[in-house]
């Protein structure tokens, strides 16, 4: 796989008023989804559209528009050649109105509403099968945006980062009570949430260590290479059911600065479900236990250019057991170069 279309433009604005600096950002790239098997998203290449990644203002405490979730953990995540990141990261950017208020010098809150659909089970209006072979009518995602924040922590001097992250929202979905699809709907709403820190320290200025966990159920869309769906809906007569996914994330790393031109990062992450749920019991082909492990290096040549090289290897298993004529494992390994130009 080849692809340019991970290249990015984007403009600050800054402009006084008597309320303090009003600042904005907008920023995009290439990286637009493609569709692929089953309509799923396809972000290996993207297809070339143009992406929006930050859209926002911000006013003293007060930021609205999209940019990254306080959820996920961009601040505490390692270099990656790869786009999108390593396992064990989130890199979501929601549509939100965030508040942040400092608390000391080295401390403050981030609290935001967030927009967004969590579930895609299906968009209003249609059908979809459940686990039990009945169908439902999406209600369209969420009613309530979802609430999220992070609490950072940095020392004194500079060298270490501390960031605590929460996040809830609901998943509901709606069902007709008849057979013919017509009638009274009746609805099933669970909790989704997730609890997350991380943090990263530099014991010299060339070695600095990286560490994230995170504990998630019923959610789907904040965390990198986690499973498609958030939850399983199934229905017995006139009873909805949701058996939420659940899941723990962790990620460990280490990078060095060899000189001002060479730097090299090493990390592992994983994803592991809770297996005896109704959400591994009805999504067999959903996975169980993932990880990779990556090795990169970074050399600049000359100011503001970097050449990168990667090597990834990973595992994932299923929820469904191994037979004799299909396997439930399966594994991967990558080489992956990169030329970059910041300007």
């Amino acid at each position: 796989n080849v692809t340019a279309a991970t290249s990015r433009i984007g403009l600050d604005i800054v402009r006084p008023t008597e309320y303090g600096d009003l600042t904005g950002k907008i920023e995009a790239d290439f990286m637009g989804s493609a569709l692929g098997k089953d309509n799923a998203e396809n972000n290996t290449n993207g297809n070339g559209s143009f992406r929006i990644r930050h859209a926002y203002l911000s006013l003293g405490k007060w930021l609205v528009g999209q940019t990254t979730s306080p959820f996920v953990n961009t601040d505490t995540a390692p270099e990656t050649v790869d786009y999108n990141g390593a396992m064990g990261v989130g890199t979501k950017r929601n549509v939100q109105v965030r508040y942040t208020q400092p608390i000391t010098a080295n401390q403050k809150v981030l609290v935001a509403l967030e927009g967004g659909d969590v579930d895609k089970l299906s968009t209003a209006g249609t059908t979809t099968t459940l686990a039990s072979g009945a169908t439902t009518t999406s209600s369209g995602g969420n009613r309530l945006p979802a609430l999220t924040a992070r609490y950072d922590i940095t020392t004194a001097d500079k060298k270490g980062l501390l960031q605590v992250h929460g996040m809830l929202h609901e998943n509901r979905i709606s069902a007709p009570t008849a057979t013919d699809n017509t009638g009274y709907n009746i609805d099933e709403t669970k909790l989704g949430w997730g609890v997350g820190v991380g943090g990263k320290y530099s014991f010299t200025p060339n070695d600095t260590v990286f560490a994230n966990y995170y504990h998630i159920k019923g959610d789907n869309r904040y965390m990198l290479l986690q499973n498609s769906d958030a939850y399983v809906a199934s229905r017995v007569g006139t009873d909805l059911y949701i058996g939420e996914s659940e899941f723990d994330s962790g990620l460990l790393g280490y990078s060095h600065k060899w000189s001002p031109k060479f730097r090299s990062t090493v990390a592992a992450g994983a994803i592991w479900y809770k297996s005896d749920s109704t959400f591994a019991k009805l999504a067999p082909t959903q996975n169980k236990n993932l990880y990779n492990i990556i090795v990169n290096s970074f050399y600049t040549p000359v100011k503001d250019v970097d050449l990168g090289v990667e090597y990834t290897y990973g595992q994932r298993e299923t929820f469904a057991s191994s037979t004799p004529t299909t396997d439930n494992k399966g594994d991967y390994s990558r080489v992956g170069l990169m030329a970059r130009y910041n300007f």
